[in-house]
C-alpha cells in the first residue's frame, strides 16, 4: 500500500518536471525602446528580432497592441530552437507629441505574454529623422543589417556605406567587430556625439579573396563599450566573386543553358526525409563548357553532376537533394545553388529554391 501511495506521488512529479524541461523560450534583445522624434502622420515601424532559446518549436499566436494606433505582424511559421523570428510594430503617428506604446506577445512559450514598450515623440519637422534607419542596435540604429557584394570581379573595389545614427545619452565609438581581411573600414566621424550622424564605408579588397564563387562571413556591430558578438548584433556579409576569362575569340565560346532556373520544394507532400529534382545544363556554345565549382547556401541542399566538363551541343544532368529535417531545423527558405563556369558571358549562373516547410 505505502509503495502504491509512493509511486502516484514520484510518477506525477516526474512527468512534471519532464514537461518543464522541454519547452520552447521566448528571448528578446529589447523590450523597452526609446523612437526619439517622429515625422508626424509618417508611419514608423520597429523590427524586434525573437529568438527561441527552448528546446521546442515557439509559435507566436497573437499580439494585442495597447491602440488601435499600433499594427503589429510576427513570424506566423513556427520558430525552431536556436531560430529567429520577427515581430514589427508599426505606429501610424497621427497625433502630435509625446507618446507611450505598447504591445503584448502572446505564445506557447512560458511566461506566455512579453510586453513591448516604445516612447518616442511625434513632431512636424524632426531634427533627426529616425524613419531613414530602420535597423535597430539598441540605441543605435543604421539604414543596413546586411552586406553584400553581388557579381565582383577581382579587379574591382566597390564600397558599401552604411549610415548610422546615435539615440543613446553618451557618446559612442562605432566598431564592426571580427570584421574580414578583405573590407577596409572608413569611420566618419570616429565618435558619434548625442544625436549625430554617421557612416561606415566598407570597401571590397578583391586582391585578398582566395577563392572564386560565394564568399560568406559575418561582422558584428559595438552597441556600447565592451560590447560583444551575438546574433543580436550579428551584420551578415556575403561577396560573390567573379572568375576572370580569357576568351580569344568571341564566337569560340562556351554558352551555359540550364533547364530550370527556379525550383519549389512543398515539404508538405514529401513523406520521406529526402527529395530530389533534377535539371539539365546544356552547352549551347562552340568550345568546351567547364563547371569549375559548384556551390550551396544551406547545409540542407545536396548536388550531384558527374560530368565537369560539357562539350559544344552536349548536356549533363544535375540531381539536386533536400534533406527535409536539416532545412526544418534551419527556419531559411533563402536557397541558392552556384554554378561556377567558364562561360564568358555568364562566369556564374544561379539555380533558386523555394521550399514551403510547413
Amino acid at each position: 500500500m505505502q509503495l502504491k501511495y509512493l509511486l502516484s506521488v514520484i510518477i506525477p512529479i516526474f512527468t512534471i518536471c519532464l514537461s518543464a524541461s522541454s519547452q520552447p523560450h521566448l528571448s528578446l534583445n529589447r523590450e523597452n525602446l526609446d523612437l526619439g522624434e517622429i515625422v508626424w502622420k509618417q508611419p514608423t515601424s520597429v523590427e524586434y528580432p525573437v529568438t527561441n532559446t527552448g528546446n521546442q518549436p515557439l509559435i507566436i499566436t497573437d499580439i494585442i497592441p495597447s491602440c488601435g494606433c499600433v499594427v503589429a505582424n510576427w513570424t506566423k511559421s513556427p520558430i525552431h530552437p536556436g531560430n529567429k523570428g520577427t515581430v514589427t510594430i508599426t505606429y501610424d503617428a497621427k497625433l502630435l507629441g509625446h507618446f507611450h506604446k505598447s504591445a503584448s506577445i502572446y505564445s506557447n512559450a512560458s511566461p506566455q505574454a512579453i510586453r513591448l514598450n516604445f516612447t518616442g515623440v511625434t513632431v512636424q519637422k524632426p531634427q533627426n529623422d529616425v524613419n531613414a534607419y530602420p535597423y535597430i542596435f539598441e540605441q543605435i540604429r543604421t539604414d543596413k543589417n546586411e552586406i553584400t557584394f553581388p557579381l565582383v570581379y577581382r579587379e574591382q573595389h566597390p564600397a558599401i556605406t552604411m549610415n548610422l545614427i546615435n539615440l543613446s545619452d553618451q557618446p559612442y565609438k562605432p566598431e564592426l567587430m571580427h570584421l574580414p581581411p578583405f573590407l577596409k573600414i572608413t569611420k566618419n566621424p570616429h565618435i558619434l556625439q548625442k544625436r549625430e550622424k554617421g557612416t561606415i564605408e566598407l570597401t571590397l579588397e578583391t586582391d585578398q579573396l582566395h577563392e572564386e564563387g560565394l564568399i560568406q562571413t559575418s561582422t558584428y556591430l559595438s552597441r556600447f563599450q565592451n560590447d560583444e558578438i551575438s546574433k543580436d548584433n550579428e551584420i551578415p556579409i556575403s561577396v560573390i566573386l567573379l572568375p576572370h576569362i580569357f576568351q580569344k575569340d568571341k564566337q569560340d565560346i562556351p554558352v551555359i543553358t540550364l533547364s530550370e532556373t527556379n525550383l519549389v520544394f512543398n515539404i508538405k507532400s514529401i513523406d520521406a526525409d529526402e527529395k530530389s529534382q533534377i535539371i539539365t545544363i546544356a552547352n549551347t556554345g562552340k568550345a568546351p563548357l567547364q563547371i569549375r565549382k559548384l556551390q550551396v547556401t544551406h547545409p540542407g541542399i545536396e548536388v550531384n553532376l558527374k560530368r565537369t566538363m560539357i562539350q559544344p551541343n552536349k548536356s549533363a544532368k544535375m540531381k539536386i537533394t533536400i534533406q527535409k529535417n536539416r532545412l526544418i531545423l534551419s527556419n531559411d527558405n533563402r536557397i541558392q545553388i552556384l554554378i561556377i563556369t567558364n562561360d564568358p558571358d555568364q562566369p556564374i549562373a544561379i539555380v533558386n529554391i523555394q521550399t514551403q516547410l510547413y
